[in-house]
């Protein structure tokens, strides 16, 4: 690497990192348009990836209101990218339908974004619009070995990406050749290079395409840089509408026992967690177990609860997702991020993902609430983009 190319590297990521810390208002993420007569439409008009650092539209949602829809689909895209496997999913949840799906940039699909955009048998894009694709991105903290890692995981998945675009046309090489540049795309340059199909007949409006931040990116075309600069700030979004309390029965909210165990709030601890071990020490007790983990077999929950009786729903290997060690006891942080991270990949019904999610998110939350007992609840507290930047800059002068 040239050492001349350090500061303009460290400049951007810094620019990535307190745009992290301080995203900017949204206005509407997701929006689906029946028609009787027609194609449903689903609007995609917002950062890709509903949690972490960019709090917009999850695979998890997108997917299950997919689901809901029957025929034909047109999806409009307007966004600047965001979580490479959040847009994946979203990507082959489009591509496996049995309807026809058409995918329309309205205003820019850029990065991921421009992966989903690939799923349609029909892709348009609008005059005026615009389409980027570069390699992935990601960030690192630690030694040598971790970084030699996680460049070769960005290796893998820059590779992936490369072959969904070669699906349509060329070959992995030339894309990742494409990528590696940071390649930005007119409309007729996305139709000429493959990227889309045709032009569509209404024109992107020159504030759909500047309404988003590039600064993160490092060839912005200029004029599409000085048109985001310009562009007028978002309005500010409506309040929503009053949440409506979920009734408390002793400290659980009402919810069905479908799979996924009632959300309960508790003390919180963040200590290690050793999954096996905590649950080799509990007893072989119902009570115990619905307590201590957050989802239980359709056997368990179909089997009556009698103290003592030794059945379905006193096996161990019927319940999932642990993060307490005893009735009554704290709820582990840890055990709980932990869980969260492996739920996509359960061996639960998708509909239980939901409630799961909303079990073990709740005593993170709890944990946030109340700082005296545990040090930290999720990745944020171990890491803080804005502090991080600033020890950039402050490294740079």
């Amino acid at each position: 690497m040239n050492p001349r190319r350090l500061p303009e590297i460290a400049v951007r990521n810094i620019k990535r990192l307190e745009n992290l810390a301080d995203p900017k208002a949204r206005t509407m993420a997701y929006r689906i348009v029946r028609n009787d007569a027609g194609p449903t439409r689903l609007d995609v008009y917002d950062d890709i990836g509903g949690g972490g650092w960019f709090g917009g539209i999850s695979a998890q949602d997108f997917v299950a209101q997919l689901a809901e829809i029957d025929g034909d689909v047109e999806v409009h895209i307007n966004s600047g990218g965001g979580d490479v496997f959040d847009g994946i999913a979203m990507y082959n949840a489009l591509a496996s339908r049995s309807g026809t799906v058409t995918t329309v940039v309205d205003g820019i699909a850029a990065s991921i974004a421009s992966i989903i955009a690939q799923a349609g048998q029909t892709r348009v894009i609008a005059p005026g619009a615009m389409m980027m694709i570069h390699d992935a991105l990601s960030l690192c903290i630690g030694n040598a070995a971790d970084m030699r890692e996680t460049a070769e995981l960005l290796d893998q998945v820059s590779d992936n990406l490369a072959s969904v675009y070669a699906s349509r046309g060329g070959t992995p090489a030339q894309w990742r050749d494409a990528m590696k540049l940071e390649s930005w795309y007119t409309a007729q340059d996305a139709v000429d290079a493959g990227l889309a199909d045709k032009l569509a007949e209404r024109p992107a409006t020159p504030e759909d395409v500047a309404a988003h931040d590039f600064s993160v990116f490092a060839h912005v075309p200029q004029w599409l840089s000085d048109a985001a600069k310009s562009a007028p700030a978002a309005p500010e979004p409506a309040p929503a509408a009053p949440a409506a309390v979920a009734p408390r029965v002793l400290g659980i909210e009402s919810m069905p026992l479908n799979g996924p165990l009632p959300v309960h709030h508790t003390a919180t601890v963040d200590e290690p967690w050793d999954g096996p071990a905590a649950v080799k020490a509990m007893p072989n007790d119902d009570k115990v177990l619905r307590y201590c983990h957050a989802w239980e077999s359709a056997e368990a929950e179909s089997t009556p609860h009698k103290e003592g009786d030794d059945d379905a729903d006193d096996k161990k290997a019927n319940y999932k997702f642990p993060h307490h060690k005893s009735d009554g006891g704290a709820a582990n942080l840890a055990a709980c991020r932990n869980g969260l991270a492996r739920l996509s990949g359960a061996s639960i019904p998708d509909g239980d993902r939901a409630g799961v999610k909303a079990h073990l998110q709740a005593h993170l939350d709890d944990g946030d609430k109340s700082a005296d007992d545990h040090t930290d609840t999720d990745l944020a507290g171990l890491f803080d983009p804005a502090q991080f930047a600033q020890l950039l800059k402050e490294g740079m002068q």
